[in-house]
Parts: C-alpha cells; sequence; structure tokens
C-alpha cells in the first residue's frame, strides 16, 4: 500500500521533487534494512548470552552434586 502511495506521489510530482522523493525513499528503504539486520545481530547476542548461562547454570549444577 505504501508502495503504491509513493508511486502515485512520485508520478504527480516535479522533476526535481520526484528526485528528492526517491532518495528518500531509497534512504528509508536502506534505513528499515539496517534496522532488521540491527535486530538481527541483537537477538543473536541474546541468543549467545542465553546459550552462556545455560552453560554455567549446567557447570553450577555438576560442581554442587
Amino acid at each position: 500500500m505504501a508502495k503504491v502511495y509513493f508511486m502515485a506521489r512520485f508520478r504527480c510530482a516535479p522533476k526535481s521533487t520526484q528526485q528528492y522523493n526517491l532518495t528518500r525513499y531509497i534512504d528509508e528503504t536502506l534505513q528499515n534494512i539496517i534496522n532488521v539486520f540491527d535486530d538481527f545481530n541483537y537477538f543473536l547476542l541474546m541468543k549467545n548470552r542465553l546459550q552462556e548461562l545455560k552453560t554455567l547454570r549446567l557447570r553450577y549444577i555438576t560442581n554442587t552434586q
């Protein structure tokens, strides 16, 4: 839906505005992609931390028995 709205706005705008809108659209798209990778990196970081906690817990259990 947003893409259709953007294309309609893009076609009606003057040439300089079209270029500005296209640049802005590309910038926003790239930022969204970067945000997804940041979220994924955060997910991997948390996964590693949880794995470390699990390892520490298992080590604690084996040391206390």
